[in-house]
């Protein structure tokens, strides 16, 4: 074919050399060639120049320096270098116009500058040199007879001959010197087409530039119309400061490139297994459905190491697919853009399935890629909807409970449909209430046996539901409190208040007594004396072992003591003193008596109902009290209460006084000041 190029194929990169008009040298990589294929859905060895240098500046894509082995690859290729005449009146003698270089590559791996190159300067520079040899020549001649003296006789005098050199100065013409090979185009912009190409070095009149001063319109006979734009960046320019500005022609139309249309899928045939390049065939399959075995799929494909990828658009009805593909060798296949299937590898005869995610009804992209390097060529492709099932409704949470309780469900382990999601959760407790959401909270409020009803939704519209029974008992009852205490004392006068009658359906695990004037008790038996006459509400809180409370109130009425009269003097009683009597407790309660004695530093008595005994100690008015050990008799609640309360505070005594036949044992219980009386028995 006419100026088509001489390829010449390496692994890694290609020389594409086109010998007219000029030599001219590409150095592609690979990547670069494939590209440049598919965009020109032909081979590069069939791309004239003018096309190889409209897709190289349309891709974008970078040429590779030469280097060594490239120019010995070059010189020994039988193409001759390209003829240049030398310019009009190179041998004239004129002085040469200053150049303005642009930043020009040294590099040893540059393109060598004289393939294609223009010898016009040279030839202009041997014509100044020659000119000025010839005035230099005349001036020599001149001088050395004006300086010579008469060596003889003087001549005759001669007419003198002047002679008169004239040199003509004619300014150079402007030009440009091309840094690399240049594509030339029909207007000042990369949208405007090649119509030639300035090789690397090569020369060319300028005649014209753009208002901007970027391109410039060149002259030159390997032209399309002798003349076009080269951009300013791409060369180095000459005696251009008078270059006059030149109108541009208008963009053309771009043609528009023909559709091609596929009933089925189109498919493209690569004779590689990599699908690299262009395809050698493309054609309309109306299915993928092959079974090649050993030979060829299609011709100028060859049987081993080949690839083919199918596309189409598909209908589909809404819903998810199965796709399925029976094949032999690598495959990949891709719906509206998402890989399901990535075997890309060669293997035996295998099915190879995915499900796709939920389609809406309409058309979606559909690749199928398949290699084959060795064996058997096979591959068939199919796909079903997948039928639509519900979800799974499964209730986690209590089977019973208690009225007022609140109760937990959970709809956490429901099964979503095979392809899909829940969407909704609807919950109904069997008394006309509903509720929605994942997980929810119920209160039943009275005692029943109810069943929830769980209905869950999927994205696809069908539902499923579960069931389950819960049973509802009646709340417990709090324990009641009983208060055993009396309604009236004096001031000052220890009172005991009894909670043992109180009564629950758990054990009461708590009770606490207030007693109106800012101090409070804990214990089942008390005791607590007013310090002021008036009327209180005494109030005990019981709470059993499920942390229910339970409360009485009991009012109680304290009065001054009533007033001693004067009794008749009698002759002074000696003191008793604390060792020797027996002391009663004032305070007892009716039918159970305690009593105190002190003797050699030992107290014993009895505290209701046990017999107790320990050792004390007398410093003045201090008593002190240790430890009491008591029998092991068990005896009324009551009684036992008493004993336990008089025990401890026996044992927290600090001091003591005796007025007539009255003892007063005080001290600490607890974190309370207490006090007993007794009375002497003789």
């Amino acid at each position: 074919m006419e100026n088509t190029p001489k390829v010449i194929r390496r692994p890694q990169n290609i020389l594409a050399v086109y010998d007219s008009p000029a030599r001219s040298v590409f150095k592609l990589n690979q990547r670069d060639v494939s590209r440049i294929e598919q965009a020109a859905d032909t081979s590069i060895d069939f791309l004239t120049l003018e096309e190889l240098v409209n897709l190289i500046d349309s891709l974008g894509v970078q040429r590779l320096p030469l280097d060594d082995a490239d120019r010995a690859v070059l010189a020994s290729m039988a193409a001759p270098p390209p003829s240049v005449s030398p310019p009009p009146g190179a041998a004239a003698a004129a002085p040469v116009a200053a150049t303005q270089p642009k930043s020009v590559s040294t590099s040893p791996d540059a393109p060598p500058p004289g393939e294609g190159e223009s010898s016009g300067l040279r030839w202009g520079l041997v014509g100044i040199i020659l000119g000025l040899g010839v005035v230099l020549i005349l001036a020599i001649v001149l001088l050395s007879r004006f300086f010579s003296g008469p060596s003889g006789p003087l001549p005759t005098e001669t007419p003198t001959v002047e002679t008169t050199l004239t040199a003509t100065i004619t300014p150079a013409a402007a030009s440009v010197i091309a840094l690399a090979n240049v594509s030339v185009r029909s207007g000042p912009a990369i949208e405007y087409p090649v119509t030639g190409l300035l090789p690397a070095g090569g020369s060319a009149q300028v005649i014209g530039r753009n208002a901007a001063g970027t391109w410039w319109l060149i002259s030159a006979p390997n032209i399309q119309g002798n003349q076009g734009w080269v951009p300013d960046d791409q060369v180095t320019t000459s005696n251009v400061a008078d270059v006059p500005v030149a109108t541009p022609p208008p963009l053309p139309t771009p043609t528009p490139t023909p559709v091609r249309t596929f009933n089925g899928w189109m498919g493209e045939y690569f004779a590689n297994a990599d699908l690299q390049g262009q395809p050698v065939v493309i054609q309309d399959d109306p299915q993928i459905n092959f079974n090649w075995g050993a030979g060829s799929p299609a011709p100028d494909v060859p049987p081993n190491d080949y690839s083919v990828r199918w596309t189409r658009n598909q209908a589909f009805e809404q819903g998810a697919y199965r796709f399925a593909i029976n094949v032999e060798g690598g495959v990949r296949l891709w719906v509206d853009g998402q890989l399901l299937i990535d075997s890309w590898r060669d293997q035996g005869l295998r099915l190879e399935q995915a499900d796709s995610p939920p389609l809406a009804q309409g058309a979606y992209p559909v690749r199928v890629e398949y290699r084959k390097r060795s064996g058997n060529g096979l591959i068939a492709v199919s796909w079903q909807l997948i039928p639509e099932e519900p979800p799974v409704a499964v209730i986690n949470g209590p089977t019973s409970g208690q009225a007022g309780q609140s109760l937990q469900f959970s709809a956490a382990n429901s099964v979503p449909p095979p392809v899909g999601s829940i969407v909704s959760y609807e919950w109904r407790f069997g008394d006309g209430s509903t509720a929605s959401g994942v997980e929810v909270d119920k209160v039943y409020a009275q005692p029943a046996s109810y069943e929830v009803l769980l209905v869950v939704t999927g994205d696809n519209g069908l539902a499923s539901t579960a069931t389950q029974q819960v049973t509802i008992a009646a709340a417990p009852q709090p324990p009641q409190a009983v208060i055993a205490a009396p309604s009236q004392g004096v001031v000052d006068q220890p009172l005991t208040f009894n909670g043992g009658q109180s009564s629950g359906q758990s054990p009461i695990t708590q009770y606490l007594w207030t007693f109106d004037d800012g101090v409070a008790a804990t214990g089942q038996v008390v005791q607590h004396a007013y310090a002021q006459p008036g009327s209180y509400t005494v109030t005990l809180a019981v709470t059993d072992s499920n942390g229910l409370t339970g409360s009485a109130n009991q009012q109680i009425q304290i009065t001054q003591p009533a007033a001693t009269p004067t009794p008749t003097p009698t002759p002074a009683s000696p003191t008793l003193s604390l060792e020797g009597p027996d002391w009663q407790w004032e305070n007892a309660l009716p039918g159970a008596p305690v009593n105190a004695s002190f003797n050699n530093g030992v107290v014993s008595g009895n505290g209701g109902c046990n017999d107790y005994s320990g050792g004390y100690q007398v410093n003045g008015q201090t008593l002190t009290v240790s430890a009491l050990g008591t029998t092991s008799v068990q005896c009324a609640d009551d009684v036992m209460a008493q004993e336990a309360i008089y025990l401890d505070r026996l044992q927290g005594a600090r001091g003591y006084e005796i007025v007539g036949n009255r003892l007063r044992i005080f001290g600490v219980a607890g974190d309370q000041e207490v006090e007993l009386f007794y009375t002497a028995q003789q």
